[in-house]
């Protein structure tokens, strides 16, 4: 039912107005999504570890190498930059290619009845199933800015893993903010 039905108002006079809501995010840079990509996934092949009784795959973590990248990035010339981001974008797709393989090894042996907890088994799936696609549209962005000098639009762009609905708003010639954009509509009191 709306406002004009109830007899709140009439609905002849409306004022719209527009403000954005901040997702509480840094702003986005490619050698920390990437770095960030690499620590979350690591975090899933620990956390995968645990739902065997004893751990059925190996893994090495690269978070140190791909903190160090990631840092190099941000402060190094822009051809050294680009050997940094190619370490990053190595590192990044190794530890993805082992979440896979553990993925199907966790998989193999949920079907032999080896797993601890099936909840947890779904669950651990479930996180791994949302990460890879933003994981892959990641470094797309990063091979397209950085190595092909690519304009990528703000629609195709992840610009956080752990906020990806977040939305890059631009208004006027003001600074971009992250987050979402509210359209507030308020009607003439008679």
């Amino acid at each position: 039912m709306t406002a004009k039905d109830q007899g709140i108002e009439k609905g002849r006079t409306v004022a719209i107005d527009s403000t954005v809501t901040e997702s509480d995010i840094k702003p986005p840079c490619d050698s920390d999504l990437l770095a960030s990509s690499v620590k979350k996934i690591c975090r899933l092949l620990e956390r995968g570890q645990t739902l065997t009784a004893t751990p059925l795959y190996e893994y090495t973590h690269h978070n140190r190498a791909v903190k160090d990248a990631a840092r190099k990035c941000i402060y190094a010339g822009k051809e050294e930059r680009h050997q940094h981001y190619k370490k990053l974008l190595q590192l990044t797709r190794k530890s993805r290619k082992v979440l896979i393989e553990a993925t199907v090894t966790l998989a193999n042996a949920r079907q032999q009845g080896q797993c601890l907890l099936a909840d947890d088994a779904d669950k651990w799936q479930a996180d791994v199933d949302h990460l890879l696609p933003l994981v892959d549209a990641i470094v797309s962005q990063t091979e397209r800015r950085v190595f092909k000098g690519e304009k990528v639009p703000a629609q195709e762009k992840v610009v956080s893993l752990y906020e990806p609905h977040t939305d890059i708003i631009v208004k006027d010639r003001r600074q971009v903010q992250y987050g979402h954009k509210l359209n507030l509509v308020q009607g003439k009191v008679d």
